[in-house]
């Protein structure tokens, strides 16, 4: 499994626990909401 493959794998199962919050999400994680959406959508999670 690449390193790419696991934050895809990691950021769906923290999006659905967060519900879609990705404000809240974001701020859990570390980063900021710009990141997130980029990240999501790289990682074709949510509706970014």
């Amino acid at each position: 499994m690449t390193l790419d493959e696991l934050e895809r794998q990691y950021l769906r199962q923290v999006y659905t626990s967060f519900e879609g919050d990705t404000q809240q999400l974001a701020q859990a994680l570390g980063v900021s909401t710009r990141t997130l959406y980029r990240k999501l959508k790289k990682a074709g999670v949510g509706d970014t």
